[in-house]
């Protein structure tokens, strides 16, 4: 019933086409909104990075070092390697230790591991003089800082000696129980100006023509624990009183140095060690 007789009201129905929603081809019909608001039914609202193989692509490796110089833990920068590749090769570049059951690795890990800087050879069982030259042929020169060769027994001085003249950087050695170093290749060190611990405990052959050499060449020496050697005498307390001014702890415990109190007032800011006195 018209309302007003007065107004001509006429009414056309134009539904227009019916759409197929079977059809994945045929846009979704809105008829509240505008035409170009319609999108195709296979078309989704949000578009997704589809190049990103992982959510961790979208963090840089500056973001991801950051994160991992924040683990301590050493199992949990395990369980950080085993991740991925990408994080094992990150892991490894800014790795500063690392410790070897087989030397001939090195030369293998020695790209992926620019900055290593303190190697550990103990477990090396059958080290030998050319281990030792290639040790000096693919560490960085003037990086590696630290060396510990303990109870090796198959290198000889003349391998010692290539190392030493090499790696002129080195502030720590360790040479425990190494039985078939002599004062030749105790010598080799004494000119390495960095050096500061070296530690020649159970090396017998050395006498204190070594220990002499290293109190003039090594002038930053701070470390040098002589136990079981059983060459040194009162000769090395000497040399090491007039020359080793930053010497802070010396062990000559089982050694035959038999007048040592002249010389504690001398450098009274060694701590000597003295099992056997």
């Amino acid at each position: 019933m018209n309302p007003n007789p007065n107004l001509n009201l006429t009414i056309t129905e134009n539904p227009g086409p019916t759409p197929n929603f079977d059809s994945e081809a045929n846009p979704i019909f809105c008829p509240s909104l505008p035409k170009k608001l319609c999108l195709p039914q296979s078309q989704p609202l949000f578009q997704y990075n589809t190049s990103c193989e992982s959510i961790l692509d979208v963090f840089n490796d500056h973001i991801l070092l950051s994160i991992l110089h924040k683990i301590d833990d050493y199992f949990d920068r395990q369980s950080w390697r085993l991740c991925c590749k990408h994080f094992r090769l990150l892991e490894a570049s800014c790795r500063t230790h690392v410790s070897l059951l087989r030397v001939h690795i090195l030369p293998l890990m020695w790209p992926l591991c620019p900055r290593l800087q303190h190697i550990n050879l103990t477990h090396c069982t059958f080290l030998s003089d050319e281990n030792l030259h290639s040790v000096v042929a693919v560490t960085a020169r003037s990086r590696l800082q630290s060396l510990k060769l303990v109870k090796l027994h198959t290198f000889t001085d003349s391998g010692l000696l290539s190392l030493a003249k090499e790696c002129s950087s080195l502030v720590e050695v360790d040479l425990s129980q190494c039985y078939q170093l002599s004062d030749l290749g105790i010598m080799a060190f004494a000119h390495i100006k960095t050096l500061k611990v070296l530690k020649l405990i159970g090396c017998r052959v050395v006498t204190d023509v070594g220990v002499v050499a290293l109190s003039i060449g090594c002038e930053k020496l701070e470390v040098l624990k002589l136990k079981l050697c059983r060459g040194i005498t009162d000769v090395s307390i000497v040399a090491m009183a007039s020359h080793s001014r930053e010497l802070r702890e010396l062990d000559l415990s089982y050694t035959k140095v038999t007048f040592l109190f002249h010389f504690v007032f001398q450098i009274p800011q060694t701590m000597f060690l003295l099992e056997n006195f």
